[in-house]
């Protein structure tokens, strides 16, 4: 009975626990709370257009409305689209001066992927909200994690840069991680790319 007790006991809560986790996530919360009010942005914009400025837009964004003859170009559409984010990160993370410019990118990236899933709600709640999750989904979601996870990666090594850019005349040590890092980003964004052309062409 007494071990019961003991297994079914429960601790107090702990704030100290949950303020270290929040202070060790500080990115992600940060990148992630930029991001969704992008794609919150990009929702309204294509709501508050008038018609004729929404035609523009989906015809600006065929790749998201793509067919199956277009399987191709919507691979390298999105491949493009994948690989200017992830360079622009990489760019900007090898700066001093890079944390702002980093912290737009997931403005702009959800921007995009607000602007998509508006048109597709456009067409009706349920039905735009069911071919969304069918069809461009699951690229995004796997585009958003990786790049999320690149963002974070280029704020820290701008900040170290921007700390000091030497140590005793010699590169720091994780230049090279940093490279290595951004490779396998790439390589996720290029299968991001190629999921989200098979699910558009389907």
């Amino acid at each position: 009975m007494n071990k019961i007790m003991i297994y079914t006991k429960h601790k107090p809560f702990n704030y100290k626990n949950l303020i270290e986790a929040v202070g060790k996530n500080s990115n992600y919360i940060l990148l992630f709370s930029i991001l969704i009010s992008g794609i919150i942005l990009g929702c309204s914009f294509v709501f508050a257009t008038d018609s004729e400025a929404s035609i523009k837009f989906s015809e600006l964004l065929n790749c998201f409305f793509t067919t199956k003859s277009a399987f191709l170009n919507c691979f390298l559409t999105q491949l493009t689209m994948n690989s200017a984010f992830l360079l622009f990160a990489f760019t900007a993370g090898l700066c001093s001066i890079g944390i702002p410019l980093i912290c737009c990118l997931p403005l702009v990236e959800g921007f995009f992927v607000g602007i998509c899933s508006g048109f597709y709600l456009s067409e009706g709640v349920m039905a735009g909200m069911s071919s969304f999750l069918l069809q461009s989904a699951p690229g995004i979601i796997i585009f958003t994690t990786v790049s999320t996870v690149a963002y974070n990666t280029a704020l820290k090594m701008s900040a170290d840069l921007a700390a000091t850019v030497f140590i005793n005349g010699k590169p720091r040590k994780n230049s090279m991680d940093y490279l290595i890092k951004f490779t396998i980003y790439f390589l996720i964004g290029g299968v991001a790319a190629l999921i989200s052309a098979v699910t558009l062409s389907l």
